[in-house]
């Protein structure tokens, strides 16, 4: 069995198989035939290319017993996540293909294995899978990273610790999770329900009795707060998740789990100082990853022969 590292995100705050023949991100807005608005605080279209020209192949994975969103609202949370790892390493993602594939036909619900192995020959491998599934892991903390490796295929960014680059790189990323979620039962992480009109159980930045309100848009109860309702992660009903897609990506470029967070202990000496972490909204900015840890994904790009 393959080689299996699982590394569980922490921050609390933060699928018949069906595929298109190897679709790129214009080919599938050609097919839609229409311009997929995509709402930033900018308001800014995502159609810049990287400026170094450098890219990393993505694919995206949908457990259809977990979830079945439509593809054009895949391709405008794939834009959202293009834009965030764009503007912080200047790396564009490429996208492959969509799947979608039922994993509780695969034995023990197992996340790798046959399915993957079949799904991803070494020819259609991208180097960064993202994979959405519920389970308690992704539903409690938005997503996690774990990594395959595959000595059929060259991921052109070296592992920093091993130098590997006989890998594919996971992120398992909870499609409906919600950010500032209030007055929520969370006994079921994968089945949350809300029972009270005021936070509940350490919600809301453990504030006690913040009020909640409900988002139309979203389709979920909210932190009546401020600094969380005008917060970047709120800014679209993708960019959390999105920028979770990202935070798992640097996973495999990291420390470790709490040295690759922002604002902690590890990346203050990575960083040398702590004012980086002082610069407001600057967290959302770098998707809860210290900023140094995208200088190392960065500095590992080593390309294939």
């Amino acid at each position: 069995m393959k080689y299996l590292i699982i590394s569980l995100l922490v921050l609390l705050i933060l699928y018949g198989c069906v595929s298109k023949a190897e679709p790129t991100l214009q080919n599938i807005v050609e097919e839609k035939n229409e311009l997929i608005e995509i709402k930033t605080l900018e308001n800014k279209s995502i159609e810049a290319k990287s400026a170094n020209a450098r890219n990393i192949t993505v694919g995206m994975l949908v457990d259809s017993y977990s979830y079945s969103p439509t593809d054009q609202q895949l391709m405008e949370f794939f834009y959202i996540a293009n834009e965030i790892l764009k503007n912080l390493t200047d790396t564009e993602m490429v996208l492959l293909s969509i799947k979608r594939y039922d994993f509780t036909s695969s034995a023990g619900n197992h996340l790798l294995g046959d399915p993957l192995v079949t799904l991803y020959p070494a020819n259609e491998t991208p180097e960064y899978l993202i994979f959405f599934k519920s389970d308690k892991s992704s539903a409690s903390y938005g997503g996690y990273s774990m990594r395959v490796e595959r000595s059929d295929v060259c991921n052109r960014y070296s592992l920093p610790k091993t130098g590997s680059q006989k890998y594919m790189a996971i992120g398992v990323i909870d499609w409906t999770h919600m950010f500032a979620s209030c007055g929520y039962d969370y006994s079921d992480p994968q089945h949350p329900v809300h029972i009270s009109d005021f936070s509940v159980g350490g919600e809301c930045r453990n504030t006690k009795n913040t009020p909640c309100a409900y988002n139309e848009e979203f389709g979920y109860y909210q932190c009546n707060r401020e600094d969380m309702l005008s917060s970047l992660y709120n800014s679209n009903r993708y960019y959390f998740s999105a920028s979770t897609a990202v935070h798992e990506l640097m996973h495999n470029f990291g420390g470790g789990v709490y040295i690759d967070h922002f604002d902690t202990a590890g990346c203050d000496e990575l960083m040398g100082e702590t004012s980086y972490a002082e610069q407001p909204g600057a967290f959302e900015k770098y998707a809860g990853i210290c900023p140094a840890t995208y200088n190392i994904f960065e500095d590992n790009y080593k390309g294939c022969d």
